[in-house]
């Protein structure tokens, strides 16, 4: 019985110490409010990022067109080997056709790298907005 009333007289005190605080906390410090900042849609909203993703936009659409007519040039020169390969002596076209592996094998690493770069940009550009 006598631990019930200590407990309870503990928790009494407790309650009224909260209570206490609380009023005091209150007469103490103003009312705050509280905001919530959309940083994506400030990003996507404003003039930087606007001009940033239009002049993003501009390079990936070069550097698109720039594969495209590179890819059309190398499947030119492929249909041009092919059609020489009845023409020409066997060992010549072997020659060529080494020629034209080496070619594609390069381009397709320039054209991997050139899309990596993008890419890469593409991350900075994100990176350089949010950094704003």
């Amino acid at each position: 019985m006598i631990k019930i009333n200590k407990l309870i007289y503990t928790f009494a005190i407790l309650v009224f110490t909260l209570v206490a605080s609380n009023g005091l906390a209150n007469e103490n410090y103003p009312n705050t409010s509280i905001a919530i900042v959309d940083l994506n849609l400030i990003l996507s909203d404003s003039k930087a990022a606007k001009d940033a993703t239009k002049q993003f936009e501009t390079i990936q659409k070069n550097t698109e067109e720039e594969i495209i007519a590179s890819d059309k040039t190398m499947l030119e020169e492929r249909n041009k080997l092919i059609e020489q390969q009845s023409v020409i002596a066997p060992e010549a076209f072997e020659l060529k056709a080494k020629d034209y592996e080496k070619k594609l094998q390069n381009y397709q690493s320039e054209k991997q790298s050139k899309l990596r770069n993008l890419k890469v940009s593409c991350k900075k550009q994100e990176w350089n907005l949010r950094e704003r």
